[in-house]
């Protein structure tokens, strides 16, 4: 019953709304990042680095699935076509079937996911395309496995949890929070954390310098849309 309250983030949020987030990030968020991270307190963020930094808008990767019309983030990010793959994969296995909270349920997202997470290794266009057959023949192979296989690892490892929430009146919210995987500084007293994707395993198993230089992260963030009914 505890409830939980970020002030100064709700400051941020709301200056950026009267401010616009332009000006904002450029001058409080930027010079408070540079004054923390920057070459001089022994981190890597520059002004040039900030100044040079595009936002990039891409036509969204669409799909059916049963009723609805499904837009995702596209290539480079990973996270809309392993939704994409799992959704094409889960598609002929009449989920809503199932028992939610059953182990036939649990044992068909599992398996969508971790061909998914294959794929993801290799090409994930192709596996959507010309090698989607394959994928979906390892797929039905493995739904009759009777168990699912453990993790190869006894320790617990970091996590990320999100939540939307949508009301009767079109607001909608959403909260992502990563477990074991911040950083632990905040900008300032802006109240938000700086991420840690760089420090990401799964991302970068050979460790964050091994990143190329000027390209974008091939993240698993996936936003997504479900339209049904106009």
């Amino acid at each position: 019953g505890d409830v939980f309250r970020l002030p100064q983030l709700a400051d941020t949020l709301e200056a950026m709304a009267r401010e616009g987030w332009q000006r904002f990030y450029r001058h409080e968020l930027g010079r408070a990042m540079i004054e923390q991270f920057g070459p001089e307190q022994g981190g890597m963020i520059t002004a040039e680095d900030l100044d040079n930094y595009q936002v990039i808008f891409r036509e969204p990767l669409t799909l059916n699935y049963g009723d609805v019309r499904v837009l995702t983030n596209p290539p480079p990010a990973a996270g809309g076509p392993m939704i994409a793959l799992m959704l094409r994969l889960l598609s002929h296995c009449e989920l809503a079937s199932h028992d939610p909270f059953g182990t036939d349920h649990a044992r068909l997202l599992c398996h969508a996911m971790a061909v998914a997470d294959e794929a993801r290794n290799e090409d994930l266009e192709q596996a959507l395309g010309s090698s989607f057959q394959r994928w979906a023949d390892v797929f039905v192979a493995r739904l009759d496995d009777a168990k699912l296989t453990p993790a190869k690892t006894t320790q617990e490892r970091p996590c990320t949890t999100h939540i939307s929430v949508l009301d009767r009146h079109g607001n909608a919210a959403s909260v992502t929070f990563s477990f074991g995987e911040g950083n632990a500084h905040v900008i300032g007293n802006s109240g938000i954390v700086m991420n840690n994707l760089m420090g990401e395993e799964d991302l970068f198993p050979k460790g964050f310098s091994a990143a190329p230089t000027g390209e974008r992260l091939n993240t698993m963030m996936a936003p997504t849309l479900l339209l049904a009914d106009d």
